[in-house]
């Protein structure tokens, strides 16, 4: 079984691989896509982790409480960021204006993957190893 730490390794490997320079809007929609599967993924990625580490405010469901946990128990070191992302998440499914969906797409290289990948480092070095899916598991 893949746990939810490889699922969001695995959609922040799309984003790391993605080129800055969008060649057109079907490519800036793809970053915006996996940008949503990369950040739905990290949070409950966190959760699963504070959870192993007996953290009882994970317990809820609600990204914006497991990103406030997070923050609390030093997983994440940018709580502006991350409720940023939350924020752009979720209005990222009604963007139809061009210089939005490009404003989106700018904060996701310029700020979102490196909050990705310090979130992935920090879970990298706090989960047990016993706990760790394998790379060669199907994702479910």
């Amino acid at each position: 079984m893949v746990s939810k730490y490889d699922n969001f390794v695995k959609s922040l490997s799309v984003l790391l691989d993605a080129e800055k320079k969008i060649p057109n809007e079907i490519y800036r929609m793809g970053i915006i896509q996996w940008f949503g599967i990369c950040f739905e993924n990290s949070w409950k990625a966190l959760r699963e982790v504070l959870l192993i580490h007996g953290v009882s405010k994970a317990g809820t469901g609600s990204p914006r409480e497991i990103i406030k946990a997070g923050y609390e128990f030093h997983f994440i070191n940018d709580e502006k960021t991350w409720l940023d992302m939350l924020k752009r998440r979720n209005q990222a499914i009604h963007i139809y204006d061009e210089d939005i969906a490009n404003e989106l797409v700018d904060l996701i290289f310029e700020k979102y993957i490196a909050a990705f990948a310090n979130l992935r480092d920090e879970i990298n070095e706090r989960l047990p190893l016993d706990n760790r899916g394998h790379d060669d598991c199907q994702q479910n």
